[in-house]
């Protein structure tokens, strides 16, 4: 099961990182543009890491078939 416990600490890392990497995108791209397409990216940037992150859950949970 060594498998699994690597999977689990991969998701919790890509996890923190997509938020730390959200957060920073988020500001360099409100200080160059400044635009109120601001919120539409912060909302697509925030699905995509909800997203990566769900499938790592969803891989862990299946151990990878």
């Amino acid at each position: 099961m060594d498998i699994d416990i690597i999977i689990q600490n991969l998701t919790v890392f890509v996890q923190d990182n997509m938020i730390v990497a959200f957060i920073i995108g988020s500001l360099i791209l409100y200080l160059l543009f400044r635009r109120p397409k601001i919120l539409l990216t912060i909302i697509f940037f925030l699905l995509v890491a909800y997203g990566v992150a769900w499938l790592f859950e969803v891989l862990a949970e299946k151990g990878l078939g």
